[in-house]
C-alpha cells in the first residue's frame, strides 16, 4: 500500500478568528516501503507557509512570527533519521503503522525521562507510559506492546520500559492477599478472596443503592493484589518483599483499562481516585487498605461501559453521574472488604487475624532474640579483639617475663637480707605469691565462649584463631613459666642453703589451686541457683496470669448473663446469646491454654534432655543458619559477577576482532593512498599499544587456554612485570625473582596459574602501598622451594587470626574488597591438583604464599 505523509503545526489552530476550513494540511502519498526525503518535507513546509501567509492578514505579527520561526527551524529528513535509529519499528519494506516526528519537543522532556534517580521515584514520562497495556493479569500477550527507546547522543540506546518494569502475573501470585471478581449490571460483586496465600473463598457483596436498577456505569471486573506494609506482617521472603515494596512505591495503584488500554491518570501512585488513603488516615486498622500497597486492574469495555466518557484531553473520565456511581461502588467495596476480612470482628477475618498475630509474635521473638544475641556477640567480639591486640603486642610474654624478673629480684633481696630458720617459709610465701600473679596473667588472656547463641562466620574464624593462639601461649608461655619459677626458687634456696620440703611446696600449690577452683565453682553454683529461682518465679507468674485472665473472662461473661432478662428472649435469640457467651470463654481459654502448653513443652525439653545439650543444639543450628545466609549472599554476588563477565567478554572479543579486521582493510587503502599512510600508522600504533594490554589477559581465558602446557617461572615474571609495571613504579615496589624461580617450571593450565599470581601480587602491592612508613625497601619476591613456588612480600603480614580466613569467600580486610580472589585461586588450583597455602606468621617477615602440588597427588 501507499505511505501517507502529512505535516501539522498545532500553533495554527490557536490563531484567533481562523476556521478549520481555512487551514490547509498538506498530504503527500509515497510508494509503499519508502520514506520521505528532506525535499518531500520541505515541499510540505512550503504549502504550510503559503497557508500561513493567507491566514495572517489582519492578525498581530507577534502571533504569526513564532509559527514562521518554527517552520524555518524544522530541518528533518525522515529517510536519514531512520538510518540513525536502527532499533525499533520501521516503515521500510513491509513495515506498517503510524509514526510521528515531532520538533521541537517539550523542553521538560529530558527531565521527565531521567530527571530523578530510579530508586527514588519513576520519571514522569515513564510513569505515564508504563503499563500502557495490561500485562498484570493478561494470560496472553496484549495486542499493543508499549516500548520506549531513548536514543542518546553518545549512541547508546536505552530501553526505558522493559517487560519486567511493570507488574507481572507472578507478582500477583506472590502478594499477601489477592482479590478477583466481577460487578454485574446491578452492582453485585461475585468473586474470590485469598488471604495470606491460603485457599480462596467465595465472596458475594450486594450493592445497597441498586434498588433493582441497572448500573449507569455498567458492569466491570476487578483483580488486585495487596502487600502488607510492615515487613513482620508479610509472608514474602525478605528479598521479594523489598523488591515488591520498592516497585509499589514507584508504580503501585489501581489501573483502569478499557479494552486492554490504560486510561490515565488512574493507577498513578499520586492519584488516589477512591480516597483510600484519606480513609486510612482516619483509622489504619479500621479501613486497612493503603493505596500504595495495592496493585491491580479494573477492566471496562466500550460496549459495557459507554457512559464512562473520557475527557477531551484523555486525562480521566468526565465526572458525570455514571463516574460518580462507579467510584461510590468501589469505595463501598473496599470498606466492606476491610470490615469482613481484615478487621477485628469481621465474620471472615479469623484467618487473617490469626496469621498476622502469629507473624507478629514470631517477629517479636526474633527481634528480642536478635537484641539479646547482638549484645552478647558484641561483648564476645570485643573480648576476642582485646585478646588479639594483646597477643600482637606480645603482652602475655612481656607480662610473664616481668613477673619472673621481679620475682628473681625479690628472691635475691630476700636471700641477701634474711637468714635463719624462717627463710624457707619466706621463700615459699614468695613463690606462692608469684604463682598467683602468673595465674592472673593466664586468666586475663583467657576468653570463655558464651553459650546460648550461634557464631557468625567471622566470629567462628576468630574463635578458631583464638584457640590456636591460646594453645601456643600455653605451650610456649604459660606452662614454661612454672618450671622457670621452680628453677628460680631452687637456685635461691641453694644459695642460702634453705631446706625446702618438696612435699610442703606441692601441698601449698594444691591448696591454692583447690581454693581458687572451689571459689570459681561455688560462684557458678550460686548463679545457677539464682537463675533457677528466677525461672521458677517467672513460670509460676505466667501460670497465675493465665488462670487469672481466664477467671476474669468467665466472671465478666457470667455477669453479663446475670444482667440479661432471658424470659423476654425468643428461642432463636437465646441460642445465639448462649453461643456468644460460650465463644467468649472458649476464645480466652484457648489462648491461655496455648501459652501454657508452649511453656510446658519448653520445660519438658529441658527436663528430658538426657545427654543432648539443648543450648549446644540451638547454637549449632544458629551457626548453620548464619553460614547459609552468608553463603547465599556471596553466591549471588559471584553469580552476578560471572554473568556480567561473560557478557563483557563476548561483546569485548567480538568488538576487538571487528577493529582488527577493519584495520587490515584500511591498510590496503593506505598502501594505495599516500595521504592515508600517516593516519593509518597512528591508528595502528595506538591499537597495537591497546592490543598489547589485551593480550596480557589471553592466558586468563579458560575457553581459549584449556590445554596443559609447560609454564616457566620466567614467563610468569614477565607477565606480572608487564601487567603491574606502572603500579609497581608508582608505589615504589620492587618485583624481583630469584634464579630458582626463573628456572622453575610447572605443567598445567595457564588459566589456572596466572590469575593466582595476579591476585597474590595485586594484594601485596596494595598492602605494601598502605604502609605508613616510607623508609626501607618495598619488595615482592618470587622464589622456588623444591616443587613449591612462593610469593613473599615485606609488608605487615597476615597474623594467625586471619591465616585460614583469607581463603574463605567474602572475607577481606582490604577496604572496598570483595574477599573472592584467594578463595577462587585456592579452589581453581585445587581442581588441577595444587595447593595454595600461607606460611605461619613471623613478626616483621611479611606474608609468604606457597603454591605446591597437593599431597593427595604426590
Amino acid at each position: 500500500g501507499e505511505l501517507v505523509v502529512a505535516f501539522v503545526h498545532w500553533g495554527i489552530f490557536a490563531l484567533p478568528g481562523v476556521d478549520l476550513s481555512d487551514i490547509h494540511i498538506p498530504v503527500h502519498r509515497l510508494a509503499g516501503g519508502t520514506l520521505p526525503s528532506r525535499d518531500d518535507v520541505q515541499a510540505m513546509l512550503a504549502d504550510v507557509r503559503r497557508n500561513l501567509e493567507d491566514l495572517s492578514a489582519g492578525l498581530p505579527a507577534d502571533l504569526v512570527a513564532p509559527i514562521a520561526d518554527d517552520l524555518g527551524r524544522f530541518e528533518v529528513a525522515p529517510d536519514e533519521l531512520y538510518d540513525k535509529l536502527p532499533e525499533g519499528p520501521s516503515l521500510l519494506g513491509d513495515g506498517c503503522g503510524t509514526h510521528f516526528i515531532i520538533q521541537p519537543t517539550e523542553e521538560t522532556l529530558p527531565d521527565d525521562i531521567d530527571g530523578q534517580p530510579a530508586d527514588v521515584t519513576t520519571p514522569a514520562l515513564i510513569k505515564m507510559l508504563i503499563g500502557f497495556a495490561n500485562t498484570m493479569t493478561a494470560e496472553k500477550r496484549p495486542t499493543i506492546e508499549a516500548r520506549f527507546r531513548d536514543h542518546r547522543l553518545d549512541g547508546i540506546v536505552t530501553e526505558r520500559i522493559a517487560d519486567s518494569a511493570f507488574f507481572t502475573p507472578e507478582e500477583f501470585r506472590q502478594a499477601d492477599h489477592h482479590v478477583t471478581g466481577e460487578f454485574d449490571e446491578f452492582g453485585q460483586f461475585r468473586g474470590r478472596v485469598r488471604v495470606y496465600g491460603g485457599d480462596a473463598v467465595d465472596y458475594l457483596l450486594p450493592w445497597p443503592e441498586a434498588a433493582g436498577r441497572p448500573l449507569r456505569c455498567g458492569p466491570f471486573s476487578i483483580n488486585f493484589g495487596y502487600v502488607q506494609g510492615e515487613a513482620q506482617a508479610t509472608r514474602l521472603p525478605p528479598e521479594d518483599y523489598a523488591r515488591l515494596i520498592a516497585k509499589l512505591n514507584r508504580i503501585g495503584g489501581l489501573y483502569i483499562y478499557r479494552d486492554g488500554i490504560r486510561i490515565l491518570p488512574y493507577g498513578s501512585s499520586d492519584y488516589d481516585f477512591l480516597n483510600i488513603e484519606q480513609r486510612r488516615t482516619k483509622g489504619a486498622g479500621y479501613y486497612f487498605f493503603s493505596y500504595r500497597r495495592i496493585f491491580g486492574v479494573i477492566d471496562i469495555t466500550r460496549g459495557d461501559n459507554p457512559n464512562l466518557v473520557e475527557k477531551a484531553g484523555r486525562e480521566g473520565f468526565r465526572e458525570n453521574s455514571a463516574y460518580r456511581q462507579f467510584t461510590r461502588l468501589l469505595e463501598h467495596f473496599f470498606i466492606q472488604l476491610a470490615a469482613e476480612f481484615f478487621r477485628e470482628g469481621g465474620y471472615q477475618a479469623d484467618e487473617f487475624l490469626a496469621i498476622r498475630a502469629d507473624l507478629d509474635h514470631k517477629d517479636k521473638l526474633r527481634k528480642q532474640r536478635a537484641r539479646q544475641v547482638r549484645v552478647r556477640r558484641t561483648a564476645f567480639a570485643r573480648e576476642l579483639d582485646a585478646f588479639f591486640e594483646a597477643v600482637n603486642a606480645r603482652v602475655p610474654e612481656t607480662s610473664v617475663d616481668r613477673v619472673l624478673t621481679r620475682a628473681d629480684e625479690r628472691f635475691s633481696s630476700l636471700t641477701r637480707s634474711r637468714r635463719g630458720d624462717n627463710i624457707g617459709q619466706l621463700l615459699l610465701d614468695l613463690e606462692t605469691e608469684t604463682r598467683r600473679e602468673l595465674t592472673a596473667i593466664d586468666e586475663r588472656h583467657r576468653v570463655a565462649r558464651p553459650r546460648g547463641f550461634g557464631l557468625t562466620r567471622q566470629l567462628q574464624r576468630d574463635w578458631d584463631a583464638y584457640r590456636l593462639e591460646r594453645h601456643r601461649l600455653e605451650q610456649d608461655v604459660f606452662r614454661p613459666a612454672g618450671p622457670r619459677l621452680d628453677e628460680l626458687v631452687n637456685r635461691h634456696a641453694t644459695r642460702v642453703r634453705a631446706d625446702l620440703d618438696e612435699r610442703r611446696r606441692l601441698d601449698r600449690a594444691l591448696t591454692d589451686t583447690s581454693e581458687t577452683q572451689r571459689k570459681r565453682t561455688g560462684s557458678l553454683q550460686r548463679e545457677t541457683r539464682d537463675e533457677l529461682t528466677q525461672l521458677r518465679e517467672r513460670v509460676l507468674a505466667r501460670t497465675r496470669a493465665g488462670l487469672t485472665t481466664l477467671e476474669e473472662a468467665i466472671r465478666e461473661t457470667v455477669s453479663d448473663f446475670e444482667r440479661t432478662d432471658s424470659a423476654v428472649l425468643k428461642r432463636k435469640d437465646f441460642d445465639r446469646m448462649r453461643g456468644d457467651f460460650e465463644e467468649r470463654i472458649l476464645t480466652v481459654a484457648d489462648a491461655q491454654s496455648e501459652q501454657l502448653e508452649r511453656l510446658r513443652e519448653q520445660l519438658k525439653s529441658v527436663a528430658t534432655a538426657d545427654d543432648t545439650d539443648q543450648i549446644d543444639l540451638a547454637d549449632a543450628l544458629e551457626e548453620e543458619l548464619e553460614v547459609l545466609r552468608e553463603r547465599e549472599t556471596a553466591g549471588l554476588e559471584l553469580a552476578q559477577v560471572g554473568m556480567a563477565l561473560g557478557i563483557v567478554h563476548h561483546e569485548f572479543s567480538s568488538t576487538i576482532n571487528g577493529i582488527r579486521n577493519s584495520i587490515r582493510q584500511l591498510k590496503r587503502w593506505a598502501d594505495a593512498n599516500r595521504s592515508l599512510r600517516q593516519l593509518y600508522g597512528e591508528i595502528r600504533a595506538n591499537f597495537d599499544h591497546l592490543d598489547g594490554y589485551l593480550t596480557l589477559f589471553t592466558p586468563l581465558d579458560r575457553r581459549l587456554q584449556r590445554r596443559r602446557v609447560e609454564i616457566s617461572g620466567s614467563d610468569i615474571h614477565t607477565f606480572l612485570t608487564d601487567l603491574f609495571g606502572d603500579r609497581l613504579s608508582r608505589h615504589q615496589v620492587e618485583l624481583r625473582a630469584t634464579a630458582r624461580f626463573l628456572g622453575a617450571t610447572v605443567f598445567g593450565f595457564p588459566s589456572s596459574f596466572y590469575p593466582c599470581f595476579v591476585n597474590l601480587v595485586d594484594n601485596a602491592i596494595f598492602w605494601l602501598a598502605s604502609r605508613r612508613d616510607t623508609t626501607g625497601n618495598r619488595f615482592i619476591e618470587l622464589d622456588a622451594d623444591g616443587d613449591a613456588l612462593t610469593v613473599t612480600d615485606n609488608g605487615p603480614g597476615i597474623r594467625a587470626r586471619d591465616a585460614e580466613a583469607v581463603f574463605e569467600m567474602g572475607f577481606t580486610r582490604r577496604p572496598g574488597g570483595r574477599g573472592m580472589g584467594l578463595y577462587i585461586s585456592r579452589r581453581t588450583l585445587d581442581d588441577v591438583g595444587f595447593d595454595l597455602s600461607l606460611d605461619p606468621f613471623q613478626q616483621g617477615k611479611g606474608a609468604t604464599f606457597r603454591i605446591a602440588p597437593s599431597a593427595k597427588n604426590t
